[in-house]
Parts: C-alpha cells; structure tokens; sequence
C-alpha cells in the first residue's frame, strides 16, 4: 500500500515538473516525461512515447488556454505552422511503432542538441516596433511589435516538428519554438504561446495512432494528468513574467540536461 501511494506521488511529481517545463516553454513536457519514464521507471520507450504524447494534450490545452486569455496567442502563426505539424505527429506515430526502440532515443538526442544550439546562440533578440504583430510583455510592462519572415518556409518545416511530436512523444515544441524563433524571426514568448496552442493539436493527431494501437499507459496517464494540469498552469503564468533572455536561456539548458541524460541512456543500452 505505501509503495503503491509513493508511485502515485512520485507520477505526479513527475508530471508537475513536466508541466511546469511544458507551460514555461512551450515544449509539451516531454522532454522531462520521456527520460524519466524511460530511465527511472524502466519504462518501454515506445510506451513512455505514446503516453507522454497523451499527456502533452493536456499541457498543450492548458497552457495555451492561459495565453490566449493574455492574448499571446497568434492565430497567423498557428494557421500556418498545424496543417503540415498535424500530418507529421501521424508520420511520426507511425514511423515509432515500426522501429527499434533506441532508434527513437537516438533521434531524440539527437533533436534536443539542435534544439538547444538553435536557440540558445542563433536567432534575433526581440526587436521593438517592427511588423504587424504585437504583445503585451508583463516582464518589461511594454508592448512589443514584430513580423514574421519566411511563413512559406515556416509552413513547410513545421512538418519536422509533427515528425518529432510523433515520433518523440515530445509535442514538437523543441522543433517549432527554434523554428520560430531562428527562421521566423518571431521573439520567444509569443512563440512558445503558439508552439503550445500546436502541441496540443498536433499531440492529440499522434496520440489517436498509439491509442488505436493500445500502446498508451491508461494507468500511468491517470497518475501523471493531475501533476501536468498544475504544472502548465502555473508556468505558463511564470513565462509571461519572465524577461525574455532568461527564458531562452532557461529554454536552451533545460533541452541540453535532458540531451545528456537520453545520451546516457542509449550508451548504456549499447554497451550493456
């Protein structure tokens, strides 16, 4: 009974820090979900995918839902990144059922380092009246002003990101947030709000291939939904009140923590 309740504890824990993290960032929470299922709980990955997909519905809805209310949300942003991100979470789904298991992880790391290099040294900082977009920043108490370059590209690329979603179990924001930020040109904070507003449609595309193929942790969603519900709550509001250098920079070492921990993981996996 206590061991039972200690797991129960433990999921949710887990899930608030995946919350707090998907909301903060944008990211769906996988990045935290996905090494802690795999490495801590010995988890099948293709199972730790498919469930932390699930569970990045539930961050994608709940942080986006806050944003949208502070209006950060850019519906132009959204209409031209989901239509090619939601056929790439199916791609994706598909393409995970089919391979081995530290094929996933490989790929995984191997998004995250890009990831993290993309966003932490390349893109434009935020520029302040330019374009037809703006936002209110509660950090700075100013509205800020901006375009968006290159929205063919960005339509186009946003499949890698449904791909990643998919595959990865991650909600793909760890693809559309650099995609925004480098190519688009779009300052972070909006674009984490759109990416969230994306992992959720995009999540919820791939999450219907693992449910139709059974491999979703039922038990394992119902433990951790309730930590990942607070969670994205709460860092969707700490993320409009950040300054933006610091939510890169928190956006870029939180993917390379988790880059090392899955690198370990599959060198442990080769090498036992």
């Amino acid at each position: 009974m206590i061991a039972t309740e200690l797991s129960i504890a433990y999921d949710f824990v887990v899930g608030l820090a995946a919350g707090l993290v998907g909301g903060f960032l944008g990211l769906g929470g996988g990045v935290v979900l996905v090494p802690m299922f795999v490495t801590h709980l010995g988890i099948d990955v293709k199972t730790a995918v498919a469930t932390s997909l699930s569970l990045a519905v539930v961050n994608g809805l709940i942080a986006s839902g806050s944003h949208c209310r502070r209006g950060l949300v850019n519906p132009y942003l959204v209409s031209i990144l989901a239509p090619a991100g939601i056929f790439g979470a199916i791609a994706g789904s598909l393409f995970t059922l089919s391979v081995p298991g530290i094929v996933v992880k490989a790929v995984f790391v191997g998004l995250l380092i890009y990831a993290f290099a993309s966003i932490f040294f390349g893109g434009p900082r935020e520029r302040v009246s330019s374009g037809s977009f703006e936002y209110f920043d509660e950090a700075r108490n100013t509205t800020i002003r901006y375009g968006v370059r290159r929205p063919l590209l960005l339509g186009l690329l946003s499949f890698s990101a449904g791909v990643a979603s998919g595959m990865l179990g991650i909600g793909g924001g760890t693809v559309y947030v650099p995609l925004m930020v480098v190519v688009g040109w779009v300052p972070i904070k909006p674009a984490i709000a759109a990416s969230s507003y994306l992992v959720a449609l995009t999540s919820a595309s791939g999450a219907l291939v693992y449910l139709a193929h059974g491999v979703v942790d039922s038990m394992l969603f119902s433990a951790t939904a309730p930590g990942v519900l607070l969670g994205a709550a709460i860092g969707a509001r700490a993320m409009r009140k950040t300054r933006a250098a610091i939510v890169r920079r928190i956006f870029g070492l939180v993917l390379l923590y988790y880059a090392y921990d899955m690198l370990m993981d599959v060198i442990a996996e080769l090498t036992g």
